[in-house]
């Protein structure tokens, strides 16, 4: 994707002037409508965001529900922690949504259906009385949480957690 395109979903999403700030993918960034006003590395985080925001438009879409990664709402407690992605995080969270689909496409629509599920938080650094862990469902709120980056050396077991979380 390039910036031409990132500025063409910017614009499809209503029309925004020059340097104002845009919030794309939950993220506030600032929009210019020329290309020399990017630098290198503005445009490698845009089509980093822009990316993100298109593979979480898609599972969205697909299995009905949000997909949270940043701003999260009150979730936390004594016995719960986690941290948001960060910009540096966009890579990894990027190549984690693109197993999470692989996967989750092993299931049926009607499991989906069936399935009491309304949010996916995604974070990373997840402890859950202390204790490290790859995911877990809070049923009473229709969520599950999954660190998208506990397990990152380890596609193997990344994707044998996606399976136990649902």
């Amino acid at each position: 994707m390039n910036w031409w395109k990132i500025c063409a979903v910017a614009l499809s999403r209503g029309v925004i002037p020059a340097c104002s700030v845009l919030l794309f993918a939950n993220i506030p960034v600032v929009y210019a409508q020329q290309p020399g006003e990017f630098s290198a590395a503005e445009k490698a985080h845009l089509q980093d965001i822009a990316e993100l925001g298109e593979q979480i438009f898609d599972i969205q879409e697909k299995y009905h529900l949000k997909v949270i990664y940043r701003a999260f709402p009150s979730v936390s407690g004594p016995r719960l922690r986690f941290e948001p992605a960060v910009p540096t995080d966009y890579a990894f969270l990027k190549s984690y949504l693109r197993i999470l689909e692989e996967e989750w496409e092993k299931y049926p629509p009607e499991f989906w259906h069936q399935r009491p599920l309304e949010k996916v938080y995604l974070v990373k650094k997840l402890f859950y009385n202390k204790v490290a862990t790859e995911g877990f469902a809070i049923n009473s709120k229709k969520v599950i949480m999954l660190d998208f980056l506990r397990s990152r050396k380890s596609l193997l077991q990344q994707r044998h957690n996606l399976h136990h979380e649902i």
